[in-house]
């Protein structure tokens, strides 16, 4: 894909994929790296011909535009490291900059699977000691990265499920959150679910980009309960060997994989094998986010809180306090609260120019936003 063609990296970090580019038989290497300290360790292992910007790559401008844009720009969540946030702004410059209906450059990759699978994670009995009140303080607000290994403490209760084919050159972190079908998710055997893990295959071209394309718009389900489920989707809860994972392992649980699934905790809820799982799981420019309505778990809740209380507690004070600050600034002080606004809105839509976290980044402009909107001006 990059024989013979003008090979733009964004992100290249120290160079390693660039390397690759170069041997690959690239007409032109270029890389962009914002860190410094990473653009200096690439210089040593690059050629002298591979030109380096140490800028964001949003702040590129290029007289002869790319072909091929390469990129690396993921968490174990996908999103989370701002690949949408990074790339869409220079596609748009590309597809402005360039020639009236021309083409543009090539993603590599230029799409992502990504399939979820709902897990029983969580504390019952050790040394025979019962010590179920200790899975509140595993709960995280946030997904994080694990290698969700199955053992005793954890298990699948559902099969693999597609939940969404992502397209980078058509995502845009200003888009909407968007809600995702999933189809019907079942209860694979009876169980306390407790989270959901994600994962995703990257794909490096459009071979098969019209095969399936259920599983990323919302929708309704059909009547037997298929629709969003993959063909064959890949297993990760499978035994037996596979290259490239150890004994008993798949690719996916091997400790050799390079991302790790990204966990997401649940309200616990008791099902029974082969009972509908209501997950839902909106998708913003930052993140995939799942949860169960707790309407429709009725009497499946299971009775041990989600989280430790003094915990949550404290984390509802300083959002309380944190709201008072901003409201009595947007009440008394219009300008600088405009200010405010304007600045969590940039943060929020270029998170990695401000080397902020995606997800935070989009918290803290929906608190600035919410005090804005919640203060009463005040009266002369």
């Amino acid at each position: 894909a990059c024989k013979g063609k003008r090979v733009l990296e964004a992100g290249s970090g120290t160079g390693l994929l660039a390397s690759y580019i170069e041997d690959s038989g690239a007409a032109k290497v270029l890389c962009c790296e914002q860190d410094a300290s990473l653009a200096s360790l690439s210089q040593q292992i690059l050629s002298l011909k591979t030109k380096i910007f140490v800028k964001d790559v949003r702040q590129l401008d290029l007289a002869v535009p790319p072909q091929v844009i390469v990129h690396e720009l993921f968490d174990s969540g996908l999103l989370g490291e701002g690949v949408l946030h990074l790339l869409h702004p220079l596609l748009q410059k590309q597809k402005e900059g360039g020639t009236e209906g021309g083409p543009l450059p090539q993603l590599l990759p230029a799409r992502a699977r990504v399939y979820g699978q709902l897990l029983s994670l969580r504390f019952e009995e050790v040394q025979g000691v019962n010590v179920t009140l200790l899975n509140p303080y595993r709960f995280q607000p946030d997904y994080h990265s694990s290698p969700c290994h199955l053992d005793d403490y954890t298990k699948t209760l559902s099969a693999p499920f597609l939940i969404e084919d992502i397209d980078f050159s058509k995502a845009s972190p200003s888009d909407p959150p968007k809600a995702l079908n999933m189809g019907v998710i079942r209860a694979s055997e009876d169980g306390i679910i407790s989270a959901v893990r994600l994962w995703f295959i990257l794909a490096f071209g459009d071979e098969d980009k019209d095969e399936d394309e259920e599983g990323g718009e919302e929708g309704t389900e059909d009547e037997e309960g298929t629709e969003g489920e993959d063909e064959d989707p890949p297993c990760p809860s499978s035994g037996g060997r596979r290259e490239g994972g150890r004994k008993g392992e798949t690719v996916l649980d091997s400790r050799e994989t390079h991302w790790k699934y990204a966990v997401s905790y649940l309200p616990e809820a008791s099902f029974k094998k082969g009972e509908r799982v209501p997950l839902m799981c909106i998708r913003s420019g930052a993140a995939y986010a799942f949860r169960i309505p707790q309407d429709l778990l009725q009497d499946k809740l299971y009775p041990t809180p989600r989280s430790d209380i003094k915990w949550v507690q404290a984390q509802e004070a300083l959002h309380k306090k944190t709201q008072d600050i901003l409201a009595r600034v947007t009440m008394t002080r219009k300008e600088e609260a405009a200010a405010i606004v304007k600045a969590a809105y940039r943060i929020a839509t270029h998170p990695a120019e401000f080397g902020v976290d995606p997800l935070m980044a989009s918290r803290l402009f929906h608190s600035v936003f919410a005090a804005k909107r919640h203060a009463q001006p005040t009266r002369k």
